[in-house]
C-alpha cells in the first residue's frame, strides 16, 4: 500500500488521512479507517467477549497477514484475564452464600436475645436499675407533647364572590391542622356546621348561603387531640 502525503499529513494514523494502493487513482472519497477501542462501561465478561471475538477474527484471516505474534500475545493475556475473572466470580458466589448464612445466624441470635430480655423483665419485675445492670437498654418514658391551644385573632370577612368568606387567624405551632365551623345567627349548641379542615392559617370557605350574619370558629388539631374552639368571629355572606 502506498501512503500519500496530502495537505501536510504524514502519519498513517492521522484522522482522515487518504491513501491509495496503486490501483486506486480517485482519492476523493477514500478515507483511511481507524480502529475504535471502546471498552468504557463494559463489564469484565463483556470485555473478555469483545477481545475473544477479535482473536477469532484475526486468526487465519488472509486480510490481516503478519499478525500471528500479536494474536498469540493477546490470547495469552486473554487466558490470564479470563482465569482471574472466573476466580473472582467464584469468590463472589461464595461471598453471596456466606452473607445469606450470616444474616440467618444474626436473625436467630436476635430472636434468642429478645427471649432473654423477656426473661430479664420478668425476673426483675421491670425494675429499671436491675435491668440496666444487665446492659439491656430501657425504653424511654413517653413525654407529654404540647397540645393545640385555643386559636386567637380569628377574623372573617365576605369576599366579592357570592357564598365565599375569607378567614384568617394566628397560627398555633402545636397544631398540625385546623377545623373551621360556621353557624347562622343566633348561635345554639346544634347550629354549628363543619366547613373545612386545613393546615393553613388563611383560608376561603366557599358554598355558603347569603346571610347578613354568619359566625365562624376555629380550633387546632393534632392527631387525636383537639384544641379549644376560638371565640367566634362575625361576618356577612354575599
Amino acid at each position: 500500500m502506498m501512503i500519500l502525503k496530502l495537505d501536510n499529513y504524514q502519519r498513517w494514523d492521522t484522522p482522515y488521512l487518504r491513501y491509495a494502493d496503486g490501483a486506486v487513482t480517485d482519492l476523493t472519497n477514500i478515507i483511511m479507517a481507524q480502529i475504535k477501542y471502546n471498552t468504557r462501561g463494559l463489564k469484565p465478561g463483556e470485555q473478555l467477549t469483545k477481545v475473544k471475538g477479535t482473536i477469532d477474527g484475526c486468526t487465519n484471516n488472509p486480510n490481516v497477514p503478519g499478525v500471528t505474534t500479536q494474536v498469540t500475545a493477546v490470547q495469552t493475556a486473554y487466558d490470564l484475564a479470563k482465569d482471574s475473572v472466573d476466580h473472582v466470580m467464584a469468590l463472589e458466589s461464595q461471598l453471596k452464600e456466606a452473607r445469606i448464612e450470616r444474616d440467618r445466624l444474626l436473625k436467630e441470635m436476635l430472636l434468642v436475645w429478645k427471649l432473654l430480655g423477656t426473661k430479664v423483665e420478668d425476673v426483675t419485675g421491670g425494675d429499671a436499675a436491675k435491668i440496666a445492670s444487665t446492659t439491656f437498654e430501657i425504653v424511654s418514658a413517653p413525654t407529654n407533647k404540647p397540645m393545640p391551644e385555643q386559636i386567637i385573632d380569628v377574623y372573617a370577612e365576605a369576599t366579592k364572590k357570592a357564598g365565599e368568606v375569607r378567614v384568617t387567624h394566628k397560627r398555633d405551632t402545636n397544631a398540625a391542622s385546623y377545623e373551621f365551623d360556621t353557624s347562622p345567627d343566633p348561635i345554639t349548641e346544634t347550629s354549628w356546621t363543619h366547613r373545612l379542615t386545613s393546615t393553613k392559617s388563611r383560608n376561603l370557605i366557599k358554598g355558603l348561603s347569603a346571610t347578613p350574619k354568619l359566625w365562624v370558629r376555629v380550633r387546632g388539631i393534632k392527631g387525636d387531640y383537639e384544641g379549644a374552639w376560638s371565640d367566634p368571629a362575625l361576618t356577612n355572606v354575599l
